[in-house]
């Protein structure tokens, strides 16, 4: 049997480490004095103390090293997994480095207008969305949100008020923290009164107003997509938000709407109401 410092000194695990996967289950002692509390370890245990240091040397979360310890049939299957894991990460680090060194080149800057919009009746359905989604439920999200339209869409077709033009999605700028209350909304020729059942519907009037706005195609700058935390914000945006702060102008909603078939003909329109 060897002591622990022993036993340290052999794998190059520090005592403080040995002492952590004892207490994650990974690499108990196989003794412990019970007077003093000194681990003590035995030479088997030395095969797992390397294998412990070159998959956490690969990154492998302790989870999988721990079933990878208890069920050594599966170290391959999750290595393969791990790895394509890493080589994922690597991509979007190589897209993060070029997006970081193409910031040394001036920005192109948006231009961003101003006009006079009259009232607009519109018809909403709320949709729910957490400030964090995991990768895989942004696309159900999004095909959820495409799925309400469309029933409020039917609902105003049965009322005989049809939309008089393209959907928006009004997205709250201001509000206490939670998830996002997207408002999904139809615009309409005469003020809306419509229900869905199960859903949450707002009717209303944006009244006359002046609005700022800005709109084109994509600019083809990698917004880091699959990035922890959604990707990054719109540098469209980010300018229509810096001239709101810059004008003393604190608007509660961000409406965006889009147009277009396909990646030829693609136009995105931010807008805030700023008068």
């Amino acid at each position: 049997m060897m002591s622990i410092s022993v036993f340290a000194g052999s794998t190059g695990l520090s005592v403080k480490a040995l002492r952590f996967y004892d207490e994650r289950g990974l690499l108990r002692p196989a003794a412990v004095d019970p007077v003093t509390g000194y681990r003590s370890y035995s030479a088997s245990q030395l095969r797992d103390a390397r294998t412990i240091r070159v998959l956490r040397a690969a990154g492998m979360p302790l989870e999988a090293i721990g079933r990878a310890l208890a069920e050594p049939d599966t170290i391959g299957e999750l290595l393969r997994s791990h790895r394509a894991r890493l080589d994922e990460e690597r991509r979007l680090q190589d897209r993060a480095l070029a997006l970081a060194l193409s910031a040394e080149q001036p920005p192109r800057e948006p231009e961003i207008l101003t006009r006079k919009v009259g009232a607009t009746h519109f018809a909403a359905v709320v949709h729910e969305v957490e400030t964090e989604l995991a990768d895989e439920d942004v696309e159900a999200s999004n095909d959820e949100a495409s799925a309400l339209l469309g029933r409020l869409y039917r609902a105003l077709e049965e009322s005989g008020n049809l939309p008089v033009g393209g959907f928006w999605t009004g997205m709250p700028l201001t509000g206490s923290a939670g998830p996002f209350r997207l408002r999904l909304a139809w615009p309409v020729a005469t003020p809306a009164s419509v229900s869905v059942d199960g859903l949450e519907v707002v009717c209303g009037t944006l009244p006359a107003r002046t609005e700022a706005f800005l709109q084109g195609a994509p600019d083809g700058t990698d917004q880091l997509e699959g990035l922890s935390g959604g990707p990054l914000p719109d540098p469209r945006w980010i300018a229509l938000a810096e001239l709101c702060e810059a004008s003393g102008v604190e608007p509660d909603e961000l409406r965006q709407s889009s147009t277009g078939t396909d990646e030829n003909d693609w136009r995105v329109e931010y807008a805030v109401t700023i008068g």
